[in-house]
């Protein structure tokens, strides 16, 4: 297969339901590695809207870890209610007393779980 012509594009989110999309397209001759061609028509993509958007791109950063940590936490927290309402035992079920006392999830499932329990 002999590819002649790349193009490389992405959107890039600029707020809320506001997006910019930039891409570029590029002929690529025969002694040019099409791979190498490809990634910088992505490095000039990324540069691009960095230059285009000098401020932006450290508030969408903080927003996007932001955004990780909770969702990294909402695991964490989904994941030790459902540890919480597997338990099988009373004593089993108290190592997580402590815990329980930390967040209202944890006290929610910890209470109902102790209820099926001795039920």
């Amino acid at each position: 297969m002999k590819i002649q012509t790349i193009s490389y594009q992405k959107v890039f989110p600029l707020g809320k339901f506001v997006n910019e999309r930039i891409g570029l397209e590029a002929t690529v001759s025969e002694r040019e590695d099409v791979n190498e061609a490809y990634l910088e028509l992505k490095k000039i993509v990324e540069e691009t809207h960095q230059r285009l958007n000098p401020t932006l791109e450290g508030e969408y950063a903080l927003s996007e870890a932001n955004s990780i940590e909770k969702d990294l936490e909402k695991m964490r927290i989904e994941s030790t209610v459902s540890e919480i309402l597997n338990c099988q035992t009373i004593e089993e079920l108290e190592g997580f007393k402590l815990m329980a006392k930390s967040h209202p999830a944890f006290e929610q499932a910890f209470t109902q779980r102790r209820e099926q329990l001795t039920a």
